[in-house]
């Protein structure tokens, strides 16, 4: 807890005390305090949103009106509920996590819905969640969750027409109330994507009103947005959350604000930043189209494919990166060429202070052959406290090495960690060819001190991995690698050799080989059996050698 603690900035701590105080105080008194303007703000005759820069969910959630319930498709889960929005007060609420939850009350799901259908769950979300009611917090007024609904209204609003006369009664002055309450509550206590999201929603919301509120929104929101990007944005170009999802999903929230910005300082300086992430988002895509799944990432997530068109309306010309890339910040590198592609983790494994996705997983790879993943990461099947997300971020689900099948850092809760691995590394690369070699003390804490190596050498038809220890006491070591569910392997004279529709790898190592059966989690609730291979290495110290070479 204490190592925790002290990575976390003073500004960070003091913010999350403040909120953790307020919460408890506005339980008790909010339901006497004004909620909100009791006539209809004025809105912004000249708002014109370009709605061909604009996000589409991820994931297609949708909602069906049944005869006495609504059914929702949201994070993969298909789930009736009678009275959807007080759900997480009555008996439906076994059914629903937290995570669908915040899902729920985020509402992106009215894209979906026909005007009727629009207009009752627009009414029915106001009258069943009052500003402060009972655990106002958790999902209804979580500061996430009502970002992602303000801008959700706000351009379902402008892009309807039959549907505005009648919501503006009693949907203007809720949306008002409600990025008033988000102005008063913003994730400055957790920052990263969340605070993304919070900014988006002021600066379209001040975009969409007119009044000297509206104004100090837009101040609010361009000032924070200059400030994160110049945080959350590493020099090398990527989201300093170090998650290839969360990168796109930041991507494509900039994207958002690029759309309703008027300030064309404020303009070049989100284009700049624009134009740098979409090349890591290119680079750290599979030839299937999906992003690398490190640090809960999850396919079908904000594709760069998705992303295209918007970005191309900006003059960016998107682009799946051939050859060779590193960027040396985030501690990502890999190669694409021929019909094959590696991308490998080598840098920390999340912020200091935000470690919430981050995984045990340094040095960690994955690979594909002609479009075909052969070698996965783990991915996440959700974010509950729990066995599965325990084992979504331990080490020995990684491809890499574990000492006594401990985790390279200590993981706890859903989203904490604590002591932290120090990361050295150095890439180069000649054409058709990476080598990455790196060291890490993640097991420091052990006896002996134990410092793992590992140097892995990447073409089109192998990779070469050696890794050496150094240090310990006799500690047990292994290495793992994960194989995609369509992947079968099997033992042959010269070694083990896997089989992917026409596709065969051979696997060569002087450690012994034992194939067992797991899970893999490309995205949240689904799971899908397939095969790890674990090496057993023996003893620390020592230094052992993997080869996998496609057979043609």
């Amino acid at each position: 807890m204490l190592e925790m603690l002290w990575c976390i900035p003073v500004r960070q701590l003091v913010a999350r005390l403040s909120l953790i105080a307020k919460r408890r105080l506005f339980s008790i008194i909010g339901p006497w305090l004004p909620t909100g303007p009791s006539t209809s703000p004025p809105l912004n005759r000249d708002f014109q949103p370009k709605h061909d820069l604009v996000s589409r969910p991820s994931g297609q959630p949708s909602v069906e009106l049944l005869n006495e319930s609504l059914s929702f498709y949201l994070i993969g889960q298909n789930i009736e509920l009678r009275r959807p929005f007080q759900a997480e007060n009555n008996d439906e609420a076994t059914l629903i996590s937290h995570l669908f939850l915040i899902h729920l009350h985020s509402m992106e799901y009215l894209r979906t819905a026909d005007d009727e259908l629009f207009m009752r769950l627009i009414t029915d979300w106001i009258g069943a969640n009052p500003q402060y009611h009972h655990r106002y917090w958790h999902a209804s007024w979580n500061s996430f969750a009502l970002s992602i609904r303000v801008f959700i209204w706000i351009t379902e609003y402008s892009r309807r027409s039959s549907a505005q006369k009648e919501t503006v009664k009693v949907m203007i002055p809720s949306l008002f109330q409600q990025v008033e309450f988000l102005s008063r509550n913003l994730e400055t206590d957790l920052r990263g994507n969340h605070l993304i999201k919070n900014i988006r929603a002021l600066l379209w919301a001040g975009a969409f009103f007119s009044g000297e509120r509206s104004e100090q929104w837009a101040e609010r929101g361009c000032f924070l947005l200059r400030r994160e990007l110049q945080s959350q944005i590493l020099e090398d170009g990527m989201h300093f959350e170090r998650t290839p999802s969360y990168h796109n999903e930041v991507l494509s929230d900039l994207l958002d604000c690029y759309a309703v910005l008027n300030d064309e300082g404020m303009k070049n300086l989100v284009m700049g930043v624009i134009k740098r992430m979409s090349i890591v988002a290119g680079a750290l895509t599979h030839p299937d189209g999906d992003p690398c799944l490190f640090n809960d990432s999850v396919v079908r997530s904000k594709r760069i494919a998705d992303l295209e068109q918007r970005l191309m309306q900006i003059g960016i010309q998107p682009r799946i990166t051939s050859g060779a890339f590193s960027f040396p910040a985030a501690g990502y590198s890999g190669i694409s060429v021929g019909d094959a592609y590696f991308v490998i983790k080598h840098g920390l494994i999340a912020p200091n202070h935000l470690p919430g996705h981050g995984h045990a997983d340094i040095f960690s790879f994955e690979w594909s052959l002609c479009g075909k993943r052969m070698i996965v990461d783990k991915g996440v099947y959700e974010y509950e406290a729990g066995e599965k997300r325990r084992i979504s971020r331990s080490t020995v689900s990684h491809n890499t090495l574990s000492i006594d099948q401990r985790d390279q850092c200590e993981m706890w809760g859903s989203f904490r960690s604590a002591r932290k691995p120090r990361v050295d590394s150095n890439v180069t690369s000649t054409t058709g060819e990476i080598i990455v070699r790196g060291r890490h003390d993640g097991y420091r804490r052990l006896s002996g001190k134990p410092i793992h190596h590992r140097q892995v050498r990447a073409k089109e038809d192998e990779i070469c991995i050696n890794d050496w220890v150094e240090g310990g006491h006799g500690q047990s070591a292994q290495a793992q690698i994960l194989l995609h569910p369509l992947c079968q392997v099997s033992e042959e004279e010269e070694g083990l050799v896997i089989d992917r529709d026409d596709i065969r790898v051979l696997i060569l190592s002087a450690s012994p080989m034992v194939i067992i059966e797991t899970e893999w989690f490309p995205t949240f609730g689904k799971s899908y059996r397939t095969h790890q291979v674990v090496f057993r290495y023996g003893p620390i110290p020592g230094n052992w050698e993997i080869k996998l070479l496609r057979i043609k």
